[in-house]
């Protein structure tokens, strides 16, 4: 297989096998080193990468300034992206003018999303990472049916919150947005005020790039309240809250689940227990012998045993 590098600069450069790509301001994730073939379906290579403890990658992630962040390998590739399902991005050298587009993108979106993304063709495959852990941004696949609503209601069920122009566009109203424009019509929800929502996306970016939806047309959408399926929607990201998961207070892998104020809840994984699952569940393994039952006690992962008639003691 035979590489082209990139033929612009981009967050990382000529692509590289020595060094991991960091990619600035989408989600903070790590890219892997270099693709990997597969003959893949799209469900295939979501569970390829879910199977190494990552996430198919966002097309974002993979073209944070609209190019491949690993070059384009020869010919007509496209790439399994988690933007939906059966997403797919063009990142191959043989149709320049789609490279990093998604395949209901293309010729005006008269294709759709491609029937062959079911079948397991010899596709180029690339992981993100996913951690399960409080995040400061992370972007979100929903459909193109969302409602403003419903975008802020799927960043709370992940115990964070939409996120606001400010995030999306630190540079301010006509410059690009953090991770690069997104090629089309794209408008994302944010939290400023109820049903607003910022232009991300190439259509029109001189006038309308970071711009919020009222200040360039002198209201909110009526389509960001409705259910109805638009192209231009379905792009969430969303943000830590202010409050004590910042500090990010759960131990080995646990998930905090913020409260009211500066109360908060940790998920803890299994093994560990706690407020903070700093403490080992010292009843994961069993230690009780002879069928008795193990009980945890308290919150520092001590246990006892209760036992059956005739054993008694802490594992007998």
């Amino acid at each position: 297989m035979v590489w082209q590098p990139a033929e612009r600069p981009d967050a990382c450069g000529v692509p590289s096998v020595d060094a991991p790509c960091i990619v600035p301001g989408v989600d903070k994730v790590q890219i892997d080193k270099t693709y990997t073939f597969a003959k893949a379906a799209w469900a295939d290579s979501e569970r390829f990468c879910k199977a190494n403890g990552k996430n198919l990658c966002m097309r974002s992630e993979l073209c944070p300034n609209g190019f491949p962040v690993r070059g384009r390998p020869t010919g007509d590739h496209w790439i399994a992206v988690r933007d939906m399902e059966n997403g797919w991005a063009s990142i191959g050298t043989e149709f320049p003018d789609r490279v990093c587009r998604l395949h209901q993108e293309i010729d005006g979106g008269h294709y759709g999303k491609p029937t062959w993304g079911f079948d397991q063709y010899n596709h180029p495959q690339l992981c993100c990472d996913d951690p399960d852990e409080v995040v400061w941004a992370k972007s979100l696949a929903l459909s193109n049916s969302i409602t403003w609503d419903d975008a802020r209601k799927a960043c709370k069920a992940d115990g964070l919150k939409l996120c606001p122009r400010s995030e999306y566009c630190p540079d301010g109203s006509g410059k690009s947005p953090a991770g690069g424009i997104t090629e089309g019509d794209h408008w994302a929800p944010t939290s400023d005020y109820p049903n607003s929502w910022v232009s991300v996306g190439s259509y029109d970016s001189e006038r309308r790039i970071c711009g919020l939806h009222d200040e360039l047309f002198g209201a909110a959408p009526q389509w960001g309240t409705q259910p109805s399926t638009y192209m231009f929607k379905g792009h969430v990201r969303c943000c830590a809250r202010d409050d004590a998961c910042r500090a990010a207070p759960c131990s080995n892998g646990g998930k905090c689940i913020p409260g009211e104020g500066d109360k908060y809840t940790c998920e803890c994984k299994a093994g560990f227990v706690g407020q903070n699952c700093a403490q080992e569940d010292k009843c994961a393994n069993n230690p009780c012998k002879n069928g008795a039952e193990c009980e945890r006690q308290g919150s520092n992962g001590d246990y006892q045993c209760r036992c059956p008639a005739g054993f008694s003691g802490k594992k007998l």
